[in-house]
C-alpha cells in the first residue's frame, strides 16, 4: 500500500480498540483500516496551534485517542476531527523526553529531562481533577537514576523501566546509555532493582513493541534483538529482506498475529508504503538466547547498600556515643573517666556510684551504709563513714565536672518517711 511523500507524514498511531491506524500530517490524517487494508480519504486537521503535530505525542485508550505535549503537561483529546483540551497544566518544560504510557486505562509518563535534571519518578493524567499527580514511591528503600528516553513495559501492578539516557551528576551536559533496569510495583508503591542490561539498547535506530517484548533493529546489524524483560531473555534472529527496508523515523506495530511496518518504496524515492509482514515470515534463523540483564550486579547493589547502611548506623551510633558523652563521666564496674582520662577513687566509691546508677528503685540509706559498715563499730559510728563516703564522693563529682551543685542528694523515701535515701543526677554520667 502506497503512501506517500515520507516529508508530511510526521506521526503513527495505532488505535487497537477500532483496528485503525492513523498517519498524522501537520494539517491532515488518513485513516488505515487494517482488517480491510483500506486507505480511506484524507482528512483535514483543524489543530488548535502551529506545528502541533510536531509538539504533541499521539496515545490511544480504548477507542480514544490523546496528545500529550512533549515539553509539558498539556493534554488534548482528538474526537470528531476536533482536539479537545482536558488539562489545566501548562508547557512546563521539565519532562522532555519522557516515555509515555497507559497503565490500567490512565496515560502514564516516567522521567525526562528539564533544566539540567531529569526525573526519576512517575506522573500520571488524572481526571477528575484535571490534572497531572506524582506516584510516590513512599514505601520504596531505593530509587532509580533519573534517565529520558526509557524503554517500558507494564504488566498489572508492575512497571519495568529499563535503557534510555542517563546524565553525568557532575556534568550535565554530559549524557550517557543507561543499562540500569529496575521494577515499579504500583500497589507496595516501591522499587526493585533487577539488574544490568547486556546490551546498549540506545545503538538501535529502530525498535516495534511485540506484545510485552520490544524488538530492536539497526542497519548496521545483520541481527533482531527481542528482548523479553518479564522472562529475561534476549533472542537474536537473523534478519529477513524486508527488515532493513523498514522505515527508522516512523512507528511499526505488531497487532494480531502481524507486523504492519512502513518500508522504502524501492520505485518511488522519497515514498514509503505500508506492508503487513505475518509474524513467521517476519524473524530469520534463532541464533542466541540468553539472560538480557545481568542479576548479580543488583545482588551487588543490595549487598553493598546494606553494608552501606550498617556502616552508615554504626557510624550514627558511634557519633551519637560521643556526642551523648562528651561532656560525661563514663561509669563502669571497674572505675571511672572523663574525657578518656581515668581518675582515682576508691572502691567503695566505685561501688556507691554504680548503685545509684544502676538502681532502678529508691536507694535508702541502709543499702550505702553496707558498703562502708565496719562490724566491730557502732550505728552512728557508720553513719558518719557513710555520709563521709558521700560528701569526698561529691566533692570529686563537682571539682571534675566543674558545678556547684552536689550530685548526690538525700530525700525522705516515697514508701516511709521515716527513712532516708538517696539519688545521683544522671545527666552527668553515662554508664558502660
Amino acid at each position: 500500500m502506497d503512501i506517500g511523500n515520507f516529508h508530511p507524514l510526521k506521526k503513527v498511531l495505532l488505535n487497537e480498540g477500532t483496528s485503525e491506524l492513523y498517519l498524522f500530517q501537520p494539517d491532515s490524517v488518513y485513516i488505515v483500516k487494517l482488517d480491510k487494508q483500506k486507505k480511506v480519504r484524507k482528512i483535514p486537521l483543524l489543530v488548535p496551534e502551529e506545528n502541533f503535530i510536531y509538539d504533541f505525542h499521539p496515545i490511544s485508550i480504548g477507542d480514544n485517542i490523546y496528545f500529550v505535549e512533549y515539553k509539558g503537561g498539556r493534554l488534548f483529546e482528538y474526537t470528531d476531527n476536533k482536539f479537545i483540551r482536558k488539562d489545566r497544566s501548562f508547557t512546563h518544560k521539565m519532562q522532555i523526553n519522557s516515555t509515555v504510557f497507559v497503565h490500567k486505562d490512565s496515560i502514564y509518563r516516567y522521567g525526562g529531562y528539564g533544566f539540567w535534571s531529569q526525573r526519576n519518578f512517575f506522573t500520571y493524567y488524572d481526571k477528575p481533577s484535571s490534572e497531572w499527580q506524582m506516584v510516590a514511591p513512599s514505601s520504596s528503600k531505593i530509587l532509580p537514576k533519573g534517565t529520558q528516553d526509557s524503554w517500558v513495559t507494564n504488566v498489572e501492578d508492575d512497571i519495568y523501566i529499563f535503557g534510555g539516557i542517563a546524565m553525568d551528576d557532575y556534568n550535565p551536559e554530559q549524557f550517557y546509555p543507561s543499562h540500569k533496569v529496575f521494577k515499579f510495583n504500583t500497589n507496595a508503591a516501591s522499587w526493585q532493582e533487577l539488574g544490568d542490561g547486556n546490551i546498549d539498547l540506545s545503538r538501535f535506530s529502530k525498535s516495534i513493541p511485540f506484545g510485552n517484548k520490544h524488538i530492536y533493529l539497526d542497519d548496521k546489524d545483520d541481527n533482531i534483538y527481542v528482548v523479553d524483560i518479564i522472562d529475561n531473555t534476549l533472542k537474536l534472529y537473523k534478519k529477513t529482506s524486508v527488515n532493513n527496508n523498514i522505515v527508522a523515523l516512523l512507528n511499526s506495530y505488531y497487532f494480531k498475529g502481524a507486523f504492519y511496518c512502513f518500508i522504502w518504496n524501492p520505485q518511488q524515492p522519497n515514498h514509503f508504503q505500508l506492508t503487513v509482514i505475518p509474524e513467521e515470515e517476519f524473524f530469520g534463523d534463532l541464533i542466541s538466547e540468553r539472560e538480557f540483564y545481568d542479576t548479580n550486579t543488583a545482588h551487588s547493589s543490595v549487598l553493598l547498600g546494606v553494608l552501606s547502611t550498617l556502616g552508615i548506623s554504626l557510624l550514627l551510633f558511634l557519633t551519637r556515643r560521643w556526642y551523648l558523652g562528651r561532656n560525661k563521666i563514663t561509669v563502669s564496674l571497674k572505675g571511672l573517666s572523663y574525657k578518656n582520662n581515668k581518675f582515682d577513687m576508691d572502691e567503695n566509691s566505685i561501688a556507691a556510684i554504680n548503685l545509684l546508677l544502676r538502681s532502678d528503685d529508691e536507694v535508702n540509706s541502709k543499702e550505702l551504709m553496707d558498703l562502708v559498715e565496719n562490724k566491730n563499730l557502732n550505728f552512728a559510728h557508720n553513719t558518719k563513714i557513710k555520709n563521709k563516703l558521700i560528701a569526698e564522693i561529691n566533692f570529686k563529682l563537682r571539682t571534675v565536672l566543674g558545678i556547684k551543685a552536689d550530685p548526690i542528694t538525700f530525700q525522705k523515701s516515697k514508701i516511709d518517711k521515716r527513712i532516708k535515701t538517696y539519688s545521683i543526677e544522671r545527666r552527668y554520667f553515662l554508664i558502660r
